[in-house]
């Protein structure tokens, strides 16, 4: 239930349903019990690899691109209005592997998990009454998020009016496309954009009239595409270390002790895409081995190794089973513990992926 509320909480209002008619609003202000099923189609729906029909459709909706005449096919911009619903269990979904792979410093540098991003940059583009510009570009942090960059981009934007004579008893205009930040800034209930709304209720104090307002992105419009370009910049630049929170570091440490095989300069890096999936699944034990799949989804005839001694999950066919005894002793003449097969270096991931093949084992 706690995964459902904070992906309710994120999700952002006044977007166009899907097919089923089913606003992000309807979700939001659902009660306890209706969450309570919704989770329980979601589980579900996970559990047996099955969604409803409407969603896996999408209404198709052409939108003009600014300044772009009306009787052009290639003025419109295709959009397409899927289930919100889909799109909640989705964010629920996505959460859990983009978790995994950043705690475990899995990510490579080309990489990005979600909206998430390896070097985060904001950008500030200001536009002065002596039609005079600023253009300021900040870093956001070593892993960022769109709605991070955007937030701070928008603190940053506010601190620096405020510091201005230019905006003393002057009507100022705060523009942004990311509608989420907006939203986040009219609840209660997210913390995270505490220092971007004690940035703009100060600039209020100063400023005539404030409006904090959503345009659309990627339509064209000069000084958005401006600010985008300058956080690119901003990525560039050297990421300033935030100091964690104490859960944080508390969480992190904890887990640290309970993994003490974990290498932050992890091999997994190395090997081929096929090959870090297979070492993925080995080590999350969600893979295709007998046990995983009958236990999860009863696919199969059962979760018992052929050699009928144990049930068929990685321990058993890495270690135990005597189906794979000389295959084992070849590949291993040493014993090694599971953690140096599934953690070790290059070279021990790559013994274990030619031991996976040899054994014709599908993982």
């Amino acid at each position: 239930m706690e995964e459902l509320e904070d992906a309710l909480k994120v999700m952002q209002n006044g977007r166009s349903p899907g097919p089923d008619n089913i606003t992000n609003e309807m979700l939001a202000h659902l009660g306890f019990q209706a969450k309570r099923k919704i989770l329980g189609l979601f589980n579900t729906s996970w559990k047996t690899g099955l969604v409803p029909s409407n969603w896996r459709k999408a209404i198709l909706m052409p939108i003009l691109k600014v300044g772009k005449p009306k009787n052009k096919g290639n003025s419109y911009r295709p959009i397409s209005l899927t289930s919100c619903m889909c799109k909640l269990m989705e964010r629920i979904i996505n959460k859990r592997p983009v978790w995994y792979l950043e705690k475990h410093n899995i990510l490579m540098e080309e990489q990005a998990a979600s909206e998430a991003v390896r070097d985060g940059g904001g950008g500030v583009y200001i536009k002065w009454p002596d039609n005079s510009s600023s253009k300021i570009s900040i870093p956001t942090g070593k892993y960022s998020t769109n709605y991070k960059a955007e937030a701070e981009a928008l603190q940053e934007a506010a601190k620096v009016l405020v510091n201005s004579e230019a905006t003393y008893h002057a009507k100022v205009v705060l523009l942004t496309d990311a509608r989420s930040v907006l939203d986040a800034l009219e609840s209660t209930k997210c913390p995270d954009v505490n220092a971007l709304a004690q940035a703009t209720t100060t600039l209020s104090l100063t400023a005539s009239k404030l409006v904090l307002q959503w345009i659309p992105g990627h339509v064209d419009i000069f000084g958005n595409d401006v600010a985008d370009q300058l956080a690119k910049e901003g990525g560039m630049m050297e990421q300033i270390q935030h100091n964690p929170s104490y859960n944080n570091s508390a969480l992190d440490c904890h887990w640290r002790l309970e993994h003490p095989q974990h290498n932050s300069r992890d091999a997994i890096h190395k090997p081929s895409k096929a090959e870090k999936v297979t070492i993925f699944r080995l080590r999350t034990w969600h893979n295709r081995l007998k046990h995983h799949l009958f236990s999860r989804f009863k696919i199969g005839d059962g979760p018992n190794c052929p050699c009928v001694a144990n049930r068929q999950d990685a321990q058993h066919v890495f270690q135990d089973c005597p189906l794979l005894d000389d295959a084992r002793l070849k590949y291993w003449p040493e014993p090694r513990e599971m953690n140096q097969k599934f953690y070790g270096s290059a070279l021990q991931l790559g013994i274990t992926e030619e031991f996976i093949y040899a054994s014709d084992l599908t993982i």
